[in-house]
């Protein structure tokens, strides 16, 4: 297996969604805690920007409103974007195996696998 080109495929397929990754991360970090979102009782009052990019995040639209319609290429491009994401993670993941120690990398891929799994059973 030629690790070059999977490297390079790693690297360019990283740098075309890591953008769009890092902005669906940070989007569902602030909605995790309903950062994005006014109290209706006023004791706080979302950023504008919380706001507009929930939306993003979440239907797909620059502004609320159900007769505002879905964007269907941004819905392609993060269908693209979760792709990518998987081929390079698997990539990843191949060139770990084989540059470091295997059993490593098992125990990091166990640890990011169980470790939700423990927290969501047992820190309520």
């Amino acid at each position: 297996m030629d690790f070059k080109k999977l490297r390079t495929v790693h690297l360019y397929l990283g740098c075309i969604f890591m953008p769009m990754l890092v902005f669906f991360a940070v989007t569902g970090c602030l909605q995790m805690f309903e950062w994005h979102e006014s109290r209706k009782d006023g004791s706080y009052h979302a950023p504008q920007i919380a706001e507009i990019t929930a939306e993003m995040h979440r239907h797909q639209r620059l502004q609320g409103g159900e007769d505002v319609p879905h964007s269907r290429g941004f819905q392609f491009f993060v269908v693209l974007m979760g792709l990518g994401f998987f081929v390079t993670s698997v990539l990843g993941v191949m060139m770990a195996l084989q540059f470091t120690s295997p059993a490593v990398v098992w125990g990091c891929l166990g640890a990011g696998t169980l470790l939700p799994l423990i927290l969501l059973k047992f820190f309520k």
